[in-house]
């Protein structure tokens, strides 16, 4: 599962470039993202999650977090679902 969308990406948050930091407010690039769940972890309380995004050579990482619904054994499509409802991923699409 994944999600694809073009996206305005700039240095707030916790934005990586090719495993370099991007300081706040000093870059903003648009680009047709392919966007993946790499990493989740936490627990009942809070999921913490690394979403990566990327267009041919370029990685860009920035983290989410939310609270899981207890009892849900798929937590990659429950992140997936929160993604969705957050403003920056209106319009994404699954692919």
């Amino acid at each position: 599962m994944a999600l694809q969308k073009t996206f305005e990406l700039s240095g707030e948050g916790s934005i990586l470039v090719d495993g370099g930091n991007i300081p706040t407010g000093t870059q903003t690039i648009s680009m047709d993202c392919y966007i993946k769940i790499d990493n989740v972890s936490g627990n009942k309380d809070k999921v913490n999650m690394a979403v990566s995004f990327t267009e041919l050579a370029k990685t860009f990482l920035k983290h989410y977090s939310f609270v899981p619904t207890l009892g849900n054994v798929n937590i990659l499509e429950e992140g997936y679902k929160h993604l969705k409802t957050l403003p920056e991923f209106t319009g994404a699409t699954d692919v």
